[in-house]
């Protein structure tokens, strides 16, 4: 469902979507035949099935690029909701300032009263800010700072983390 439905990645501002990569799919037909797709043997069914969600039959394996990413800056940010216009505007007029190099994207959430959610934010509504750098913790430290300091924090969890962490 990721890979067909698009793929949005944590970092596709740098990578692109998750269909970009796909190379090649082995697909069961509605008719019950097994068919290879790809760019050259079927171009359009290819085409349809990176990111089209359609039900154009089933999909059984997949070739895909990978990226060599071991690890990025990153993470999120969690704010009471009650600053959430504040953040909403400052968040604009950052995100305008990016580049290629970092993705991000804002939440609002009303968290449940529950042990897997950080005592900070239980039962709060907070807004969340997700960003993902591909560079240094530097760069990333330097590019988040504004946003740091655009309201009180709840919870800061952004730093160096493996990319098997997203």
């Amino acid at each position: 469902g990721y890979t067909l439905g698009g793929g949005l990645p944590v970092l596709a501002r740098t990578y692109g979507f998750s269909a970009d990569h796909v190379r090649g799919l082995e697909i069961v037909t509605a008719d019950g035949r097994v068919q290879w797709v790809d760019g050259d043997t079927a171009p359009d069914l290819f085409w349809a099935l990176r990111g089209g969600q359609g039900n154009f039959g089933v999909v059984t394996s997949m070739v895909v690029d990978l990226v060599p990413m071991a690890s990025f800056y990153g993470g999120a940010i969690c704010y009471p909701g009650e600053y959430a216009a504040t953040l909403l505007q400052a968040f604009r007029e950052w995100a305008r300032t990016l580049t290629e190099r970092t993705s991000t994207s804002v939440a609002l959430l009303r968290l449940p009263p529950m042990p897997i959610v950080p005592e900070p934010l239980r039962e709060r509504f907070v807004l969340a800010l997700r960003m993902a750098h591909v560079g240094t913790s530097e760069e990333g430290a330097s590019i988040v700072a504004p946003m740091r300091a655009a309201a009180p924090i709840l919870l800061d969890g952004i730093g160096e983390m493996p990319y098997t962490a997203v």
